[in-house]
């Protein structure tokens, strides 16, 4: 199988665990960049960096940034990630539990002081995190400002107030991955290329 793949034009729009084959996908740096100048930029000094899978690459990515950033800032980031204890269960292999994220809010609830700012690593963890943080009396938007990532519209529309988040653009990582495949049929004997789509940040709705 990997013989075949090595022979032919791949792209893969994931981060690669091979050698061969072309990459187009977002800089999951700068998204974690983008979140953490966002929550410095309207005040907050002590964050916190939420990652219910810990073997995702992305995720890693994107908070290694965010701590880094912050850090830099003077700042301080707490990193809540699932699986530091090696009892629990892997989300990656065996699903991402709403027990997960609620073990991991209980963990942002017992820090003193509680950080005002939160990074969250995707739309869908938003989703969870907001109904615990609420079934908890912490009023996101109000008591912790949230920077979410995937600037998915079905699910930020379940989320009041809607939070800040970073578009990765996946229309835009498509087209230019298929873009790549036709030029690597052409240019077979190029150097392996790695195309990174940056992402922007996306603000909530003002207040009315």
């Amino acid at each position: 199988m990997q013989r075949h793949l090595r022979s032919a034009p791949l792209v893969w729009m994931q981060d690669a665990v091979f050698d061969y084959g072309d990459e187009v996908l977002p800089n999951h740096e700068i998204s974690g960049r983008l979140a953490a100048a966002y929550l410095l930029e309207k005040g907050h000094t002590h964050l916190a960096y939420l990652n219910p899978i810990r073997a995702h690459l992305a995720f890693h990515l994107r908070g290694q940034t965010f701590q880094s950033v912050v850090q830099s800032a003077g700042g301080r980031a707490e990193m809540l990630i699932a699986g530091s204890n090696p009892a629990e269960p892997d989300p990656l292999t065996d699903g991402l539990h709403m027990q997960t994220i609620s073990r991991l809010i209980d963990a942002f609830c017992r820090l003193s002081p509680r950080p005002t700012g939160l990074y969250v690593p995707e739309d869908l963890v938003a989703v969870s995190v907001y109904h615990e943080l609420n079934q908890r009396g912490i009023r996101p938007g109000t008591d912790v400002d949230i920077v979410s990532c995937n600037n998915e519209r079905p699910l930020l529309d379940l989320l009041h107030p809607r939070p800040a988040t970073v578009d990765l653009f996946p229309e835009v990582v498509g087209r230019r991955a298929v873009e790549q495949l036709f030029w690597r049929r052409k240019n077979p004997d190029a150097p392996r290329s790695r195309i990174l789509i940056e992402p922007q940040l996306v603000y909530p709705a003002k207040k009315e």
